[in-house]
């Protein structure tokens, strides 16, 4: 079920890519976090603060100020991105919960070997003969994906999920980052704004939760 969740999410993200420009899609797609922090509540049982909200949402605020969305985010593509972050939101949630008694790399295997074996049915249809330029380049994102993902899955064996999900924001600092290096992009003063806002808010809600020691275990597994 996880690595259908996971399929689901892709899939809607690329596809709304083809009738919305990236920013409308990556903006829609952020709701992500907040819909964790519904879900986390919902089927985790986990406590949230007025304070925490808060700060979720102006991780929100922030993102906005980089992506600034215009008209374009209310086409009928939208939905797509919408139903990707709800679909990646739930992965989170179901991560979390394995997370309790499963070993991550079992996790994982089975995230990957579904994925493997149902995209395998599609690729027929769909396929592509790649150059020997990019295959290195296939190779690092598999990689690449492997890693974020397994790191992904050992963060939240150890921490709460709505603890967790305002550090998905700092996504967009590496999207900066790495849009400067190897296509020239440089943000504009609102998208640094945007930048400090999503850090600050980050920060705060680590630095929040780290200083109350004797805090009571929201889950098992802490």
């Amino acid at each position: 079920m996880r690595g259908g969740v996971l399929i689901g999410s892709s899939l809607c993200f690329v596809y709304a890519l083809r009738d919305m420009p990236l920013a409308g899609v990556t903006a829609l797609n952020y709701s992500t976090p907040m819909m964790v922090v519904v879900l986390a509540v919902i089927m985790l049982g986990e406590r949230l603060t007025p304070m925490r909200v808060g700060f979720v949402v102006a991780g929100v605020v922030g993102m906005l100020l980089i992506v600034k969305p215009g008209t374009d985010v209310f086409r009928g593509a939208s939905l797509l991105a919408l139903a990707s972050a709800a679909f990646y939101a739930l992965y989170q949630i179901m991560t979390r919960k394995f997370s309790e008694n499963e070993d991550p790399i079992v996790t994982l295997f089975f995230t990957a070997i579904v994925g493997c074996v149902v995209l395998s049915f599609v690729m027929p249809f769909v396929w592509v003969t790649p150059t020997l330029a990019h295959i290195p380049l296939f190779v690092f994102l598999g990689a690449a994906a492997m890693v974020g993902h397994y790191l992904l899955i050992k963060a939240l064996e150890l921490e709460r999920a709505s603890i967790l999900s305002p550090f998905g924001y700092t996504q967009l600092l590496w999207v900066t980052l790495f849009g400067f290096l190897v296509f020239g992009q440089w943000p504009d003063r609102h998208a640094f704004i945007g930048m400090a806002i999503i850090v600050g808010s980050g920060l705060y809600v680590a630095w929040g939760h780290r200083g109350r020691r004797n805090e009571e275990p929201d889950s098992a597994i802490e």
